[in-house]
């Protein structure tokens, strides 16, 4: 009996975070043309360059 709780008590947080995150809402429908964006640089300037 203790170990059964033991092992749900371990198992249940793994459980809660594997729940994928919902995707964001969006008007856009499959083919349509992406709306202009940019992306923040990984190189850690302004620009990346």
């Amino acid at each position: 009996m203790k170990l059964s709780i033991l092992l749900a008590g371990a198992l249940l947080p793994a459980a809660v975070f594997a729940q994928a995150p919902q995707a964001p809402h969006t008007n856009l429908k499959v083919g349509d043309i992406a709306p202009d964006f940019t992306l923040p640089s990984t190189a850690g300037g302004a620009t990346g360059g």
